[in-house]
């Protein structure tokens, strides 16, 4: 989260046992104290989803929000080891496995996990008006 609030603003939304462990280990000053990260409570599933639409990227270790992310055509930096997910592998999602490496190669990439957009090259109108033309 660091290593992408050099990159991005970061808004984090932290859940109570994120934030208890984040504490424990005397990580939550150090995230709150960053100028570029927004630490944000829970959200309603619109706002947030709202929020995921208008992101640059998201990192996650949800499988769920792998998944949303593919239809909203988000990149996704999946930090987990494997999944169980196919969803977005190889399009939107990438797998971190947890290295760092591979992290630092999304963050270096991550405008490259969008999908192609395959509707740009039909347009029903001019498919109707040929149609109709044609009859």
């Amino acid at each position: 989260m660091i290593n992408a609030s050099k990159l991005k603003k970061v808004k984090y939304i932290i859940h109570k046992p994120s934030e208890v462990q984040l504490k424990k280990f005397k990580l939550y000053d150090i995230i709150k104290n960053n100028k570029n990260i927004e630490i944000m409570g829970y959200l309603d599933y619109i706002t947030f989803m709202n929020l995921v639409r208008d992101s640059a990227f998201v990192i996650t270790d949800g499988g769920g929000l792998q998944e949303e992310t593919y239809f909203l055509n988000v990149p996704c930096l999946l930090l987990r080891e494997r999944t169980e997910r196919e969803v977005g592998l190889g399009e939107t999602a990438f797998l971190s496995e947890l290295k760092d490496e591979k992290i630092k190669y999304f963050f270096e990439n991550y405008y490259n996990f969008r999908r192609r957009n395959e509707f740009k090259r039909y347009y029903p109108s001019k498919i109707i008006v040929d149609t109709l033309i044609s009859i």
